[in-house]
């Protein structure tokens, strides 16, 4: 959820396990359904008309740590950490409308406002080793973002629980 939006983030990570416990890599999620994040009367147009909506995109990404207990059994938790930065732009509700295939001029053209965040996540798997070198997981985890700063949207917006689904390969 980004404040009361239901959101889907599309996500990829890798990384290096170090001695069966340790994971140390990278990770990053895009918003997939920025139709379903929209702002109703967000901005003034450039002329002063009244307020206009907008639809939110981005994503964030940055370090992960994990720590996993008894790693080589079918069943294992595992604790997963992710420190970065996000990106956070408010395209207004013309760019939708706009048919043209000049995407840097549309983009100056529509964007309402952006901003960079600090995001850390920390959170908690179950982990299932399906065959030796395929996981599935469900992970529950807080996204913290303090300094999340965009006019007209909540500074709390993106603090919210989560629910992932993971499929990892590899040798584990």
């Amino acid at each position: 959820m980004f404040g009361s939006h239901n959101v889907f983030l599309p996500g990829i990570c890798g990384g290096v396990i170090l001695d069966h416990h340790w994971t140390i890599g990278f990770s990053g999620s895009l918003l997939g359904n920025p139709h379903g994040l929209h702002y109703d009367s967000i901005y003034y147009d450039t002329v002063g008309k009244p307020k206009k909506g907008a639809y939110l995109h981005g994503g964030y990404g940055g370090l992960l740590l994990e720590y996993t207990l008894l790693p080589n059994s079918v069943v294992h938790v595992s604790f997963p950490l992710m420190i970065g930065m996000g990106y956070m732009v408010l395209m207004s509700e013309n760019h939708y409308e706009h048919n043209s295939t000049n995407w840097d001029e549309d983009d100056h053209n529509y964007k309402v406002a952006d901003t960079y965040c600090f995001v850390i996540e920390p959170g908690i798997r179950a982990e299932f080793n399906l065959v030796r070198m395929f996981r599935m997981g469900i992970t529950l985890s807080y996204r913290y973002s303090p300094n999340f700063n965009m006019e007209g949207i909540s500074k709390y917006e993106l603090n919210q629980f989560n629910a992932k689904l993971s499929f990892r390969m590899g040798k584990f």
